[in-house]
């Protein structure tokens, strides 16, 4: 692999992203935090860009990384669009998140423009096309500072949905450098709407190498418990609902088994009382937001990882699944729906166990298979570290972002087409 140009390293970044960590428990945009750091640990500059949330400050520095939140409503505890659920739940479920979309958009603006002026910036990447990219798009425009773009994939499937965004796609898409996608699937997603000359390039997001090498391969021993673990915001396309469906059908067969659900969200009062319904609460713990030590011990004592994510109305919404390598890396089996890029994570019967999406006796199938079958388990677990250490590190990934930032950088040096840089 071709090491980033050393000379590039203090060249600032500004990451627009609609989701970014607010605190160390927060799980809102935690990827994107890796992605970020990673670049710092490179020796970039990363300045990032988000919306508030009621918790935060405006302007905040954390491990290097200076963050500016912008308003977008008053009262603060009203904002909708960067509740735990995420930017499109929060538009989608209220009638105050559609209200705020408009002032969002117009702060979001506004806010860039006023950093990139303010400290100098170089390169403008921002996560998600939609609605970051109009930012990124515009600015790139009037400043002529090269704009890259990370779709994740329901930026690009919820103009399935809404037509009229299919146009701001690929208007924001020709103003656009390079695009990153973060699975096989993405990419196919976005060459609907990007120009042919347009540099695509597949980089997932991925996992610390310190917790890849944290467990030896040949030392992987799988527990003989039946203890489930998920984790993740508690919104309808993550599959909960189906998820608890699918454990009331286990228990039958599995009495001792039980279910771990971290994280918060919208959707919880409706899970629990699902839970007290199909008489299944006294072995479903909701934990709630954790610290890390506790999230460490959560995975630590469990012995199945599920993520059943689920299509709503049939938009992928899943762009990878970045929380199944995080199981992977403490060694424990996994489970996801066969949707969106999981699929780039889990080979069926190789690396884990794919299941149909939105289909509780498959997925109480693929549970009690793995329960019963710990040795072909514990095989999927070995290879599935492989892959990831191959794949899916942080030290690989930031190297081939940093390849992507000083390709665009030495092009424009160089008066170069860019696509012949990004390789």
């Amino acid at each position: 692999m071709v090491l980033p140009d050393k000379s590039q390293k203090q060249k600032k970044v500004l990451v627009i992203t609609s989701s970014y960590p607010a605190g160390l428990n927060d799980l809102r945009g935690t990827f994107i935090g890796k992605q970020v750091h990673s670049m710092v640990n490179l020796g970039y500059n990363m300045i990032v860009l988000t919306p508030h949330v009621p918790s935060a400050h405006l302007l905040e520095e954390y491990e290097n990384v200076k963050i500016y939140r912008f308003p977008y409503f008053f009262p603060f505890p009203l904002e909708q669009l960067s509740s735990p659920g995420g930017m499109f739940f929060g538009f989608k479920q209220s009638f105050l998140g559609k209200v705020q979309i408009i002032p969002y958009l117009i702060m979001m603006i506004i806010s860039s423009g006023i950093i990139i002026k303010k400290e100098n910036i170089e390169i403008i990447h921002t996560h998600w096309i939609i609605p970051q990219g109009i930012a990124g798009a515009f600015w790139s425009i009037i400043t002529g500072i090269p704009h890259i773009s990370t779709a994740h994939v329901l930026d690009l499937t919820i103009s399935d949905n809404i037509p009229m965004l299919r146009g701001v796609i690929r208007c924001i898409l020709k103003r656009t450098d390079v695009v990153t996608v973060n699975s096989s699937f993405t990419l196919h997603q976005v060459t609907r709407f990007s120009p042919k000359s347009l540099p695509v390039k597949v980089i997932p997001m991925g996992i610390d190498e310190t917790r890849i090498s944290g467990i030896k391969n040949n030392n992987v021993h799988l527990k003989a418990g039946h203890s489930i673990l998920f984790v993740g915001r508690l919104i309808d396309w993550k599959g909960i609902d189906i998820l608890i469906q699918a454990l009331s059908i286990v228990s039958k067969k599995i009495p001792d088994v039980t279910l771990t659900i971290i994280g918060e969200g919208p959707k919880r009062e409706e899970y629990e009382a699902l839970t007290h319904h199909l008489k299944v609460k006294d072995i479903v713990h909701f934990k709630g937001k954790v610290s890390d030590e506790d999230l460490n011990l959560a995975y630590r004592r469990s012995d199945l990882f599920i993520l059943p994510s689920n299509e709503k109305k049939g938009i992928v919404m899943e762009g990878l699944g970045v929380v199944l390598l995080e199981a992977i890396s403490y060694g424990i089996p996994i489970i996801g729906s066969n949707t969106g890029g999981i699929p780039d994570i889990i080979e069926d019967n190789v690396t884990g166990y794919l299941t149909i999406p939105g289909d509780p006796d498959d997925l109480a199938e693929k549970i009690t298979y793995a329960f019963e079958n710990p040795e072909k388990s514990r095989e999927c677990v070995i290879r599935a570290r492989e892959k990831m250490r191959k794949n899916f590190s942080w030290d690989y990934l930031g190297i081939k972002f940093a390849q992507v930032y000083d390709g665009i950088l030495n092009a424009i040096q160089t008066n170069e087409d860019i696509s012949k840089r990004i390789i």
